[in-house]
């Protein structure tokens, strides 16, 4: 991993971890691919510097996020038997879809 200010981002490189907006939520998950057109809207968010897989550990991210995918897999399964005699009741059905939502939108981030 190596943090290199925004100005020298090039295509391709990787986020080693995510980009925190200043209200503490992710702008940009670990894995997104980055290029030279994003600087503009990381200097707009007040980044200055990101952190970068360099090849040395790009076999260890990847390695973490396919374990990270395969238990989000499982745990939508999980989710899905719990909740599969019990989406005809409305408020249940609203929590499955907002827990849903949530691992999607995990899954883009990443």
């Amino acid at each position: 991993m190596k943090k290199i200010n925004i100005k020298h981002i090039k295509n391709d490189m990787i986020l080693a971890q995510p980009v925190i907006g200043s209200n503490d939520n992710t702008l940009l998950g670990v894995g997104f691919v980055l290029n030279k057109e994003l600087i503009p809207r990381l200097n707009s968010w007040g980044i200055t510097h990101v952190h970068i897989i360099t090849s040395s550990n790009h076999q260890e991210a990847s390695a973490e996020k396919v374990t990270v995918s395969t238990q989000n897999i499982n745990i939508q399964k999980d989710l899905e038997e719990i909740f599969q005699n019990r989406l005809q009741n409305e408020p249940m059905k609203v929590i499955y879809r907002a827990i849903k939502r949530q691992f999607e939108s995990h899954d883009e981030a990443q």
